[in-house]
């Protein structure tokens, strides 16, 4: 048993030495003088990863983890719930530090309809592969580390302020989607713009395996959506959404392309779910209109 004395008492120098600060706080009641102890938690840092790996083996698993928790299979996404995720931010870490040079190039067959028998073309689908998810995640970091907004009109210069690091340099999103198209303007239709009118988000990131399906089928998604264009055909008219608009350079191989809009033609003769349509698509004289897409944001409320 411990003999406890008042503060005053002229032992006490005595029992300090053997005594805890915890004890001697337990003493304070009994004093005329009451002690108090002030703890301060250390919290063990966490290590953050700042080395990836490069070119092939690039760490979209990363990405993954953070598509997986916040996107479902309709492109919506919690947004609330990706700000501040430790995912997103450390595969940003590793886009901004990426080395283009690493990504292989292949020599594959040429499929073009012009190209001779046996001719070869580089491909630099992996590269390619990079920079679409590169760009999905800037999106998907802009808008959550703007959250909560109503709308991308809120967030400053959303598609033209150049403050997204890739492979160490500055670029807007505009500059990134000029970038991805020239390896292949299907691509254009993999990059969610954070609006429910734009190609939607995935839940897994893109990889090289199968990209070339993988592309396609994000192009039909979008061209086969009945919210994205509507046919009267007694009228002779297509009307699209004005995503589409946008688009149409990409797709065309013709200058000043404003009116006729061959590009956004093809996209539709070759990408329609519906063989009716796509056969109205290819045969048939019609002129184009476009409406607003939808700009409400693609928000997944849980």
């Amino acid at each position: 048993m411990i003999r406890l004395f008042p503060l005053t008492h002229p032992s006490l120098s005595r029992i300090v030495s053997t005594l805890t600060l915890s004890a001697l706080v337990a003493l304070s009641p009994l004093s005329s003088t009451r002690l108090h102890a002030e703890t301060t938690v250390i919290k063990p840092k966490v290590a953050v990863q700042t080395t990836f790996n490069q070119g092939a083996l690039f760490p979209y698993t990363i990405f993954d983890r953070a598509l997986s928790k916040t996107v479902d299979s309709g492109g919506n996404v919690a947004y609330n719930e990706l700000k501040g995720d430790a995912n997103l931010d450390t595969f940003m870490r590793a886009v901004a530090g990426a080395d283009l040079g690493a990504f292989p190039v292949l020599q594959v067959k040429d499929t073009r309809p012009d190209a001779k028998p046996d001719a070869k073309r580089e491909s630099r689908a992996f590269e390619m592969v990079f920079w679409i998810n590169a760009y999905n995640a800037h999106v998907l970091k802009t808008v959550s580390d703007a959250w909560p907004i109503s709308n991308l009109s809120e967030i400053k210069n959303f598609d033209t302020a150049k403050t997204h690091v890739v492979a160490g340099a500055n670029y807007s999103l505009r500059e990134m989607r000029d970038k991805i198209a020239k390896f292949d303007a299907r691509a254009l239709f993999a990059l969610s713009n954070g609006t429910k009118g734009g190609p939607l988000m995935q839940p897994t990131a893109y990889r090289y395996v199968n990209i070339n399906s993988s592309l396609e089928r994000a192009v039909q998604t979008f061209v086969g959506d009945a919210r994205n264009f509507t046919i009267n055909r007694i009228a002779g008219k297509v009307t699209l959404s004005d995503f589409f608009k946008d688009l149409n350079p990409y797709f065309t191989t013709k200058k000043n392309d404003t009116k006729r809009l061959e590009g956004v033609r093809s996209v539709m003769a070759l990408y329609s779910v519906r063989g009716g349509d796509r056969n109205y698509f290819t045969t048939n004289d019609y002129v184009i209109d476009f409406r607003p897409a939808d700009k409400s944001l693609n928000v997944l409320s849980r």
